[in-house]
């Protein structure tokens, strides 16, 4: 009786999964969602049942399309909640665990999820493959673009996770743990950056070449109206990889929230979740990545395409116009002005537009530079980038350009941007020590400066010649730069490096450096404190 009881289960099981895969042609399905999560109907209470005609597994199972009726499907619900068929439900007094919940919930969608990249890597990818090397209308290299990745994701979750998955839920009451799995197989979801990093640019293709090439459209539209497709287009199987990683994330979250406090997959677990969202966060840092460099791209037409302008580890800060006025002119000028972590773009629009927008007058590097001098200062000096012309300079450019010091009486009195105090004490300071000055860099400076990030100013890094001084002799803005360790042989050396600029400090010692290492790259990322009470950038 159990066998056939068993036998009677696996049938209807097969009749409404083929309900569920079966549509008609045309037909628009209820549900667009891209994953579809195993909804348990439960136990109904008994209702009159209405005719039920249980077609053959052949008729089922035709790879023509079938319509199934409302009726049908009430009455298969009915007959499930009555007779032997109430057998196959829990009872309520002996449901299952919600964290086994869960883990089925996650299974059952990682059987769908693979059931999509499937689609995607042996049906379009495959499909579109066969056509371009058979007919040449369109580049065997443009498919592979277009898919990226997607085979080696593929053959990731088939072969491994998936298969992982399944043997855990099938043991669970020997060993009621997933933590462990996702532990081993989370480093692997790192390879989503690639396909998300790639998806803007896949897009761009796929919508091209469907409209450049009529062989290309007729195999993607002949899969997308085919039953497996699911009435959805190759676009929004392609934006699947893309939600993944956050419903895992979900997900595990959920199932670490519902495990008691003494379950033995707790500690698991929750170390599970933090490689998830690490994964999760190498997938947004693909993302920021990837419009970074749009971003410099477009500059980079807009100028041109000018040699050494635009380099792809810059990150634009800010751009926008600017009206230069002139001795000379009563009418202001119109000048646009690009500003990168590591120098100023000054440029004039172009009158005739075509292809390039503005013209590149003036390159100037952003270490140490200080603002363009107001008319009242009284000093000038030749600049480099002007052709070695005089300008008008602050007294402190003019000091630097010309080495002249003039006497007290005619100095300008406004401070300057290196006049701050070397601020000795912590309080003023978020981070501040000894530090000595590696390679010529420096030049005369000394082979010893004391550094200060400021409270006041926590982006950038001055460097005084000791504690006591009021005025700094570089300054360094930390902003995009990286920070590096130096050589290997001396593990108290680290460097800031960003296009061509390169500083080397050591420092007195390695839990010292440490704590450099740690306040400069925050302060690169653009951290600052919120508040006095904030603690220093190393903490």
């Amino acid at each position: 009786m159990e066998g056939a009881s068993e036998e009677k289960i696996s049938s209807v099981s097969n009749l409404v999964s083929v309900f569920e895969n079966s549509r008609t042609p045309g037909a628009v399905p209820r549900d667009h969602g891209l994953e579809t999560g195993h909804q348990n109907p439960g136990c109904r209470p008994p209702s009159p049942a209405e005719p039920w005609e249980r077609p053959t597994m052949e008729e089922a199972l035709e790879s023509r399309p079938r319509t199934v009726s409302r009726r049908y499907l009430s009455s298969l619900k009915n007959k499930l909640s009555n007779g032997p068929w109430r057998k196959s439900c829990p009872d309520p007094g002996t449901q299952q665990p919600e964290e086994k919940r869960i883990v089925q919930e996650l299974l059952e969608t990682e059987q769908a999820y693979v059931a999509r990249l499937h689609l995607l890597d042996q049906v379009f990818f495959q499909e579109l493959l066969k056509e371009a090397r058979s007919s040449k209308a369109f580049p065997e290299d443009v498919v592979r673009l277009i898919f990226s990745n997607i085979s080696s994701i593929y053959q990731f979750h088939a072969q491994f996770f998936l298969p992982e998955l399944q043997r855990r839920l099938d043991d669970w009451t020997t060993t009621p743990r997933i933590g462990d799995v996702i532990q081993k197989l989370a480093p692997f979801l790192k390879m989503y950056s690639e396909y998300v990093k790639n998806f803007e640019r896949a897009a761009e293709l796929l919508a091209t070449w469907t409209d450049k090439s009529p062989p290309f459209q007729e195999v993607i539209t002949r899969i997308q109206s085919s039953e497996a497709s699911g009435s959805l287009t190759l676009q929004h199987h392609m934006l699947e990889p893309v939600q993944r990683i956050p419903r895992y994330e979900l997900l595990l979250k959920e199932y670490v929230q519902k495990l008691p406090a003494q379950a033995p997959d707790l500690a698991d677990a929750q170390k599970a979740l933090d490689m998830i969202f690490s994964a999760a966060q190498h997938s947004n840092a693909a993302i920021t990545e990837m419009e970074r460099l749009q971003e410099l791209w477009e500059v980079y037409q807009r100028l041109g395409l000018e040699d050494d302008i635009v380099d792809p580890s810059n990150t634009l800060l800010r751009e926008g116009p600017v009206l230069k006025i002139s001795f000379r002119r009563n009418d202001p000028m119109e000048r646009y002005l690009f500003l990168f972590n590591n120098m100023l773009l000054y440029c004039v629009p172009r009158v005739i537009q075509v292809g390039a927008q503005f013209q590149v007058r003036t390159r100037i590097d952003v270490a140490g530079m200080k603002v363009v001098c107001a008319r009242c200062s009284d000093y000038r000096a030749e600049l480099k980038y002007d052709d070695n012309r005089p300008n008008r300079v602050c007294f402190d450019c003019y000091t630097f350009l010309t080495g002249n010091v003039l006497p007290e009486d005619k100095e300008d009195k406004r401070r300057g941007i290196l006049e701050k105090g070397a601020a000795a004490g912590s309080e003023q300071s978020l981070m501040c020590s000894f530090l000595q000055l590696l390679g010529d860099k420096w030049g005369k400076s000394g082979s010893r400066g004391w550094c200060v990030i400021p409270r006041d100013d926590p982006l950038v890094l001055y460097v005084y010649a000791a504690p006591q001084d009021m005025r700094a002799h570089t300054s360094i803005p930390l902003l995009g730069y990286q920070v590096t360790s130096g050589s290997q042989a001396d593990p108290r050396v680290f460097q800031l490096q960003q296009s061509g600029q390169l500083y080397t400090f050591k420092a007195e010692t390695e839990e010292l450096k440490g704590r450099w290492v740690k306040a400069m790259g925050r302060a690169a990322s653009g951290w600052s404190p919120r508040g006095p009470n904030d603690r220093d950038l190393s903490d």
